[in-house]
């Protein structure tokens, strides 16, 4: 976690050809609102909370973001915009020297924004607002994918409390899959590893199955007692969040040689496998990038089946190390979201 924490931060230039937005040769070079402020904002805002960071002059300057609050849904859609209003918030207290002296260009990548979020334009106008000055709001995906790949064409899987891949080569092809949200998809993320936990521990439970004890005892410690389950989840509007927190322990118990545990991970990493390799569409360049707290997992397990899947699937692939992560691409697009006339595909901006 803290390497990272450290990629996070370190100065991104992107490579000469990346992020096809307007003239490149001109790509990065300073405008004229640069000249006067030169402070960007970004946000990475997931299920399981958001961290925000800034940077001045393309270069992030604090060792560790700030922690913020999770995204979520209720019955009008998804909570983003409240929970990234309170993340600007959040920044203006830590670091009144940005208030001060204003902001150039505001990013955020935020789990379920395409398919929960009623109205991104709306959502964006309203950040523009707040914040005074131009907004890109896009799926969190986006963003893993600009930092994981340095901005270059390629897949990126990104698997946490949710999972979802998204390949293109940001010219004329692009294809995501899954990212559906841990009722209807999310196959493999930490959302569904630990439902299945879950299950085996209330299966246990109640007799019908007698092989889980590791995992029922494991759930219960992180959750209470079966019986308490359902009120703690249902009515939770983060109930992925809390779903997944069962996964470090049966990634233990899996590393300690629990087959169950084990049993759910392989079949975790298949899952995973499979959405990045749908997500290769014909035109996309054949390497990928994988981020997200999923691979911090006992690799003997998880990582080993993973990496066989996808050579079965996809024995083309190169599969290389993430450039950085979700936060890293957000402030990559907060600087180049102050440059007049950016656009990009899947991307709400409110210039």
């Amino acid at each position: 976690m803290g390497d990272a924490v450290r990629r996070t931060h370190a100065r991104y230039d992107p490579p000469r050809g990346a992020l096809p937005v307007g003239d490149p040769t001109d790509r990065l070079r300073p405008h004229r609102r640069h000249e006067q402020v030169s402070w960007s904002l970004a946000v990475d805002l997931g299920a399981s909370g958001s961290r925000i960071a800034r940077a001045r002059d393309g270069r992030a300057v604090d060792e560790q973001p700030l922690a913020g609050p999770a995204t979520g849904s209720d019955a009008a859609g998804s909570i983003a915009l409240t929970a990234l209003t309170r993340a600007v918030e959040i920044a203006r207290a830590a670091w009144p020297e940005v208030e001060r002296e204003g902001v150039a260009g505001f990013a955020a990548g935020a789990a379920g924004f395409e398919s929960l979020v009623p109205d991104p334009r709306e959502l964006a106008s309203r950040l523009r607002a707040l914040v005074g000055a131009p907004v890109a709001v896009t799926s969190d995906i986006v963003t893993s994918h600009l930092g994981a790949l340095a901005g270059e064409g390629g897949a990126v899987l990104a698997a946490g409390t949710g999972a979802i891949a998204y390949g293109t080569d940001h010219a004329s092809v692009a294809r995501r899959s899954d990212g559906w949200g841990h009722i209807v998809g999310d196959l493999g993320s930490g959302a569904w590893i630990g439902m299945e936990a879950l299950r085996a521990g209330a299966a246990q439970h109640d007799g019908r199955r007698s092989d889980a004890a590791v995992v029922l005892e494991l759930a219960e410690r992180e959750l209470g007692p079966v019986p308490g389950w359902p009120a703690q989840i249902y009515t939770r509007h983060d109930r992925s969040r809390v779903i997944a927190s069962v996964v470090p322990a049966l990634g233990a118990a899996a590393a300690a040689g629990d087959p169950v545990s084990r049993d759910i991970l392989r079949r975790a990493a298949e899952h995973l496998a499979d959405t990045l390799a749908a997500a290769l569409a014909p035109g996309v360049p054949p390497v990928a990038a994988l981020t997200g707290g999923l691979f911090g997992l006992d690799d003997a397990v998880f990582g080993a089946v993973l990496r066989a899947r996808i050579a079965e699937l996809r024995p083309e692939l190169r599969l290389r190390p993430a450039a950085g992560g979700a936060l890293d691409g957000a402030l990559l697009l907060a600087r180049e979201v102050a440059r007049p006339g950016f656009s990009m595909p899947l991307v709400t901006v409110a210039a």
